[in-house]
């Protein structure tokens, strides 16, 4: 039985990560790196604080570096911001079945509440959790055992979706249904059998759900 639906946002939801792609980009030279492209695949649904622990392995200024790509990311979020296909679809039918939705995102929580009412989805959501309020960032399973329990939905009875492979780690270790929409990372091979579903869209996620639930 489905009683709560957990989403990432940055990739997900919203087609935002080759927007922190860019700033990864954009700021690499600053601090040392030539080419920072592979900063972006690494750092995809990652918390603040691995982000932070994995710069320094670089000796560079890394507080000062994911700060100036967050200031970044959250200008240009302003002007470019877009909702990924199949989300209002999958939304709405969850909440059609009275089943609770949650975000669960590594991103700040003022980013995370911004970005939801600029493009008219902070209505479907139940509860709003942000890696700033748990000890462990993905790909810990902290976030998505506190949106579960803020749902007061056991995690075995919740989906979690998600497009990076450091959010699949982190629903699969939390014991929920984990199904992946890869958007820039590709799925690890364990994934296929490990997940409960991987696919193009969140559109055709929700088709096959509602084979599931019917």
């Amino acid at each position: 039985m489905i009683e709560g639906a957990i989403f990432d946002l940055d990739g997900l939801l919203l087609d935002t990560e080759r927007i922190y792609e860019d700033a990864w980009i954009k700021y690499g030279p600053k601090y040392g790196f030539g080419d920072s492209t592979f900063l972006a695949e690494t750092f995809c649904g990652m918390s603040k604080d691995k982000i932070i622990h994995t710069l320094n392995k670089y000796h560079v200024e890394a507080k000062e570096y994911l700060k100036d790509v967050i200031q970044y990311v959250s200008k240009h979020e302003l002007t470019d911001l877009h909702v990924k296909p199949g989300v209002n679809e999958i939304l709405s039918f969850f909440q059609s079945k009275g089943i609770g939705c949650a975000v669960a995102s590594s991103s700040p929580k003022n980013l995370i509440l911004r970005n939801l009412k600029i493009v008219g989805l902070d209505s479907y959501f139940d509860e709003i959790v942000s890696g700033d309020e748990v000890e462990h960032g993905k790909p810990a399973p902290d976030i998505f055992l506190e949106a579960a329990h803020r749902l007061n939905v056991d995690p075995k009875h919740c989906f979690v979706f998600e497009d990076a492979i450091n959010g699949v780690h982190a629903g699969l270790s939390a014991g929920c249904k984990t199904i992946m929409i890869p958007d820039r990372s590709k799925p690890e091979k364990d994934f296929y059998k490990t997940t409960y579903g991987i696919f193009d869209n969140l559109h055709v996620a929700m088709n096959q759900i509602k084979c599931m639930m019917e």
